[in-house]
């Protein structure tokens, strides 16, 4: 008889086909393969059960009171119920219980001691002599019965062609010639031999991993030969990192720290919104998308069904990783579990012990290949009770995925009382499971080794959020809560070479809640509120902690003021907030108008003297952002602003239409002198070549770099706005539409925060960033677009590049020395010592007699002298005056960061400063981050010991 469909059984009077039942609910299916003893994988037939029942009655000749084909019709029901990809033996304890549950006792009997019989023969069976020999010879490297034991149960991969297991001999060759392979031939051959001797006689080991996952496996995913990472929950990124970490065999620390999970997004309601069916591949990184995308799914407030029928079933043996496949009901049931999570918090947010759970049931799935169970280590708020007591009573009963993980509460920085430590002693007692643990993070940091100093244990150096940052695109300062807000990479003033340049912050983030803080305060008045970790570049290059920070440490400052024009050359001082003023930039002795730097970074176009003016197309002059500046000549400026033009007594409102197109003549189009020689049909071609030979829609960014190289407009004047229809970017979107490269609505979303080029890999947006150490290009998902390396050996070359400020203050000091004259520098000195020592703005003759005290010229009014004015010299002070007079605990806040392109550092203050006329101005100060390091988050270790003998040195 020949079974093609389960069914089951219906009260007794029908069966009922189990076919239409869709694949996202448990299926009952005729498995199509079995597994042998011998772990090979034959087709099921269904017929070979019932021959063995007729045997077996036969053998004790008696007639069944069913008959056989029923039986076996039950058996293969039960089957199909049990298993997807049954075994011999499976299938055989099924047979017996049928029998038993008939009634059919004896037969039942005959069938077990059969079963037996066949075991022992099974057992005596004689063993090849060359596979004695394989085995024999591998023995005499074990000392115990124990490692041998532990080598087979644990290391010893199956050789599918040899039909066996491997011997210690056989491991210890794979696992040589992969390092043989990977090092690329680098060592001589004795070398090798050597290592491979030391590990056969266990003289060394490498990792334990490596022994077991060396080959094919870790030739896939190099993840395999590691045994532990850690990883902060504060995305939907690390549950699919967890995912695909563990189904490796690697253990998973992670953090559901308040800091990290209070990133995570909020909860959209459920919107009835219903995506399509996904169909989750079969891989691993099948399953961390199915993940991914379940997650982001139900985070958006909409649902998706998971076709799981490519999943191969339950016990299918896993060729390359090695153990066999736990089948799709563990990734069914996690996910299952992650939606019911994550629908019960919409509209709110992931709270810790919800970011624990799910890391648990995610770890629950990944069982590795049905042998290495998940390790996990959990890391919370020492005052989160919830996670302090998630494993309080019987809680396996509804919460079983809980004992995934080992819990340790991270101490915090402060003293904790001895009440708080007894305390949390006693909450370990009670547990009667040493839970949770206990991690100090502060002796983690102070006891590791000089090399790892700037690895602060998931923490980065933050400002909070009232922290003023100096943008440079065109709003002038912006506090960091709105940039982190808006979500968007901002460009920021910072220092390269000693001098003021314009680079990119990326991805301003929130990276602390209720962190630690502290105040830094300055001679004139003003403040910084920052985490003790934070770092300032002082004046003469060095960096320094903000705990580390002595009182007189002089910071590397940047002045920005408002003025008025009084007729070039001229201009008015006036306060910062000035509605009909201009930002003027002062770093060191090095002067600019901010408009005109702007223009000038983005341009490549230098701009010195009095014959080209940038024109602010809205009349505002504190509005610097490049769509709003235009170059033209002095001329044409003038014709532009001719008596009283800005405000409500501009002429423009009582412009005649002839006097508007006389003007929009006069200085439109290639009539303007500074108008690029390129007519509007030619720029159409070129940039419509120039998206095709890229393949997508550039940046901003990008197609002005091409207009710098190839001496095409920039920016867009009215007239080219007119024909294109907007601004560059409009034109570069609609060019592109017009090429068939029309960009969705997601990237467009998405190009609203960076100028990064955007790409797509398997519908996840990614960017693509030059590394800052080799150059190479990579790519890296959108949400960590501030990672600054291709990989960690590149970010442990920046770190350390980083950690050499003597050498970056020596760049600095270059740079003054070429810049700025000695008498010049020591009268500035003698000024800010005395404001510091008095507390206030020193008087002329007390600053003269301090100078002939030290023998500095005192002179300030001589054509030769460094300043002509004493007002002179004090701007010039006060722009060089952050000297620091303490620093002090100032309690908790949230704290924030953001990472910048290529110098990592960016000027900030927090708040505004007087000058000695009251009138208000920006002394920021310039602040060190190094968040995109790739440190102690997203890493690998193996445990390592070495052991010096005698006879090694």
């Amino acid at each position: 008889m020949k079974l093609t469909t389960a069914t089951v059984e219906t009260n007794g009077h029908s069966k009922k086909p189990l076919e239409h039942l869709t694949t996202d609910k448990p299926v009952i299916k005729i498995p199509t393969q079995i597994v042998k003893r011998d772990g090979r994988i034959v087709p099921f037939d269904t017929e070979r059960i019932q021959k063995a029942m007729d045997k077996c009655f036969q053998s004790i000749r008696i007639t069944p009171k069913t008959p056989t084909s029923e039986l076996a019709h039950q058996a293969v029901n039960v089957v199909a119920a049990k298993y997807d990809l049954p075994t011999v033996e499976g299938v055989q304890d099924i047979v017996e219980m049928v029998l038993q549950a008939a009634g059919e006792y004896e037969a039942a009997k005959s069938y077990i001691l059969y079963r037996a019989e066949h075991a022992k023969m099974r057992e005596i069976r004689p063993v090849p002599p060359e596979v004695k020999a394989a085995f024999a010879e591998s023995d005499q490297y074990f000392p115990t019965q124990l490692q041998k034991f532990q080598f087979y149960d644990k290391y010893s991969r199956f050789n599918y062609e040899l039909g066996r297991r491997e011997t210690w001999l056989e491991t210890v060759t794979r696992a040589v010639n992969f390092l043989r392979e990977i090092s690329e031939d680098k060592l001589p051959a004795e070398d090798y031999e050597r290592l491979r001797q030391g590990i056969l006689e266990m003289k060394v080991m490498p990792s334990m991993r490596l022994l077991a996952m060396a080959g094919p496996a870790a030739r896939r995913n190099n993840i395999a030969i590691y045994n532990c990472s850690y990883l902060p929950v504060d995305s939907i990124d690390s549950f699919v990192e967890a995912l695909i970490i563990s189904m490796s065999g690697c253990g998973v620390g992670y953090s559901v720290e308040r800091q990290y999970v209070e990133q995570m997004p909020r909860i959209q309601r459920q919107s009835g919104e219903k995506r399509p069916r996904y169909v989750i591949e079969d891989t691993s990184e099948g399953w961390a998308e199915a993940v991914r995308h379940g997650l982001e799914t139900w985070f958006a407030g909409e649902d998706v069904e998971f076709d799981y029928s490519e999943v191969r079933p339950a016990g299918a043996p896993l060729r390359t990783k090695g153990g066999r496949a736990s089948g799709p009901e563990p990734l069914r049931k996690m996910l299952n579990f992650a939606r019911e999570r994550i629908l019960a918090r919409q509209g709110g947010f992931m709270t810790t012990l919800d970011a624990h759970d799910i890391m648990c049931a995610v770890g629950s799935a990944a069982v590795s290949g049905g042998v290495r169970r998940t390790a996990m280590i959990s890391l919370f708020d020492y005052d989160d009770n919830e996670m302090r007591h998630c494993k309080d009573g019987d809680f396996w009963h509804s919460n079983s995925q809980r004992w995934n993980a080992n819990n340790s509460a991270v101490w915090p920085n402060r003293e904790l009382s001895q009440q708080e430590v007894t305390r949390f002693v006693l909450d370990m007692v009670e547990s009667g499971r040493g839970e949770p643990g206990i991690f100090n993070r502060r002796a983690a940091v102070a006891n590791q080794p000089m090399r790892r100093i700037p690895a602060d244990f998931g923490t980065n150096p933050c400002v909070t959020g009232e922290t003023l940052v100096a943008v440079a695109d065109g709003r002038g300062r912006v506090t960091m809560r709105e940039l982190v807000e808006d979500g968007k990479d901002v460009d920021v003033f910072t220092v390269k070479d000693g001098e003021l340049v314009i680079r990119t912050m990326r991805h301003p983030r929130k990276t602390g809640t209720q962190s630690p803080v502290y105040r830094v305060t300055f001679a004139d008045g003003t403040h910084m509120r920052v985490t003790p970790n934070h770092k300032f570049v002082l004046k003469d290059g060095t960096v320094k902690q903000a705990i580390e920070l002595a009182p007189n440490d002089a910071l590397t400052s940047l002045k920005v003021y408002a003025y008025r024009k009084q007729g070039l050359p001229q201009t008015e001082k006036v306060p910062y907030g000035d509605e009909k003023s201009y930002r003027m930039l002062q770093f060191g002795h090095y002067r600019k108008s901010e408009h005109r730097f702007i223009y000038q970074h983005h341009t490549g176009e230098r701009i010195d003297g009095n014959d080209y003016h940038i024109h602010h197309l809205d009349f505002d002059g504190r509005n610097n952002s490049l769509d709003n500046l235009e170059l033209v000549t002095a001329q044409e400026h003038a014709h532009i602003h001719r008596e009283r033009m800005i405000g409500e007594n501009n002429p423009v409102h009582n412009m005649t239409d002839e006097w508007r197109e006389a003007l929009s003549e006069a200085t439109t189009g290639l009539a303007n002198g500074n108008a690029k020689a390129v007519t509007n049909e030619a720029l159409h071609q070129i940039i419509a070549n120039y998206i095709l030979a890229l393949g997508y829609v550039p940046t901003l960014k990008q197609y002005q770099q091409f207009a710098k190289e190839n001496d095409l407009p920039m920016t867009f004047s009215s007239y080219r706005q007119a024909y294109f229809g907007g601004s560059v970017l409009e034109a570069l979107y609609k060019i592109a539409a017009e090429n068939g490269l029309e960009i969705t609505a997601r990237e467009a979303k998405l190009r609203e925060k960076t100028d990064l080029p955007i790409k797509f890999i398997d519908n996840e947006a990614y960017v693509i960033k030059h590394c800052e150490v080799c150059g190479d290009p990579f790519e890296v998902r959108f949400n960590r677009r501030e990672q600054a390396c291709c990989s960690r050996s590149c970010a442990t070359t920046l770190q350390h590049t980083q950690r050499e400020s003597s050498e970056w203050g020596s760049l600095i000091q270059e740079a003054r020395t070429r810049n700025h004259d000695d008498v010049r520098t020591l009268q500035i000195a003698v000024y800010n010592d005395l404001m510091y020592e008095l507390g206030r703005h020193p008087l002329k003759v007390e600053w003269q007699a301090r100078c002939r005290a030290e023998g500095i010229s005192p002179e300030v009014s001589r054509v030769s002298s460094p300043f002509r004015y004493w007002q002179d010299l004090q701007e010039a002070a006060t722009a060089e005056n952050h000297r620091v007079t303490c620093v002090e605990f100032d309690g908790y806040e949230d704290v924030y960061t953001g990472t910048v392109d290529d110098t990592h550092t960016y000027f900030a203050i927090g708040q505004e400063a007087v000058d000695t006329k009251g009138r208000t101005e920006m002394r920021y100060v310039l602040n060190v981050q190094c968040g995109e390091i790739i440190l102690r988050p997203m890493q690998f270790c193996n445990l390592t010991s070495a052991v010096a003998r005698a006879e090694d040195t």
